[in-house]
């Protein structure tokens, strides 16, 4: 993979380690992203609004939109050793350069690794990719509808990869395909009287039946009978429970 510089201009504002970093060498760094998430690896590429990273088995796409600092991590100099023939790692077609949108095509109906909200990430697959949001199907959320600017990162895995050890690609072949709204407001839209789970279900007030969607606030009627009013710009996932 060809490496560009250009990366550090857009991702880190710290002179001191753009003016350290030398991309045609080994340099391993430590990322913090949105939520307070560490990451340390090899930096393998860098794009335009992304940067990818190895820790030694995986290798890991993070939008440079959710780095929130970084640095060289000279602790781990030589600890990483990167696959030389990795079988988890999105190629773009000849010519095109690595982006975000580029990676998600890329790992289209493959098994991944995403990073969107609270203290665990999730195991699936991107099944469709919207204007402004993708369906990401699992086996514990069936079809899942993630905002794409809250995407923090992206793991790819193996083709030959079971997740839970029983769930591969062929278990696409029983998603019952929709049709999807193109942006994600129109999705959280034709919700309205389903009961959903918002960002993970952390609070009960993100738990309940879509009352209604006006301009950019929502009403969740929570199983209490109280109504809770969410802004449509922090909402991250979406899933219709029923």
């Amino acid at each position: 993979m060809q490496k560009h510089e250009s990366v550090w201009k857009y991702g880190c504002r710290d002179d001191d380690v753009i003016n350290r970093i030398d991309l045609n060498s080994k340099v391993n760094v430590a990322i913090e992203v949105s939520g307070r998430k560490q990451i340390t690896g090899t930096v393998i590429e860098v794009g335009k609004d992304l940067v990818v990273l190895c820790n030694g088995i995986d290798f890991i796409y993070i939008p440079l939109a959710h780095i929130q600092n970084s640095r060289i991590d000279d602790g781990i100099e030589n600890l990483i050793e990167v696959p030389t023939d990795p079988q988890n790692v999105v190629i773009p077609e000849d010519g095109e350069d690595v982006t975000l949108l580029n990676v998600l095509q890329q790992s289209l109906g493959k098994g991944v690794e995403i990073y969107v909200t609270g203290r665990h990430s999730l195991f699936g697959y991107i099944t469709e990719i919207l204007d402004d949001y993708f369906v990401f199907w699992s086996p514990l959320h069936t079809n899942l509808f993630v905002k794409l600017s809250h995407l923090k990162w992206l793991i790819p895995y193996p083709p030959t990869h079971k997740f839970y050890g029983m769930v591969d690609a062929t278990s696409l072949l029983q998603v019952k395909k929709e049709n999807n709204a193109r942006t994600f407001q129109e999705k959280v839209q034709g919700l309205k009287n389903r009961i959903v789970m918002i960002n993970g279900g952390d609070s009960q007030k993100q738990i309940g039946k879509l009352n209604d969607v006006k301009d950019q606030f929502i009403e969740i009627q929570t199983a209490k009978m109280r109504s809770a009013y969410l802004n449509i710009e922090h909402i991250k996932t979406i899933h219709q429970a029923y």
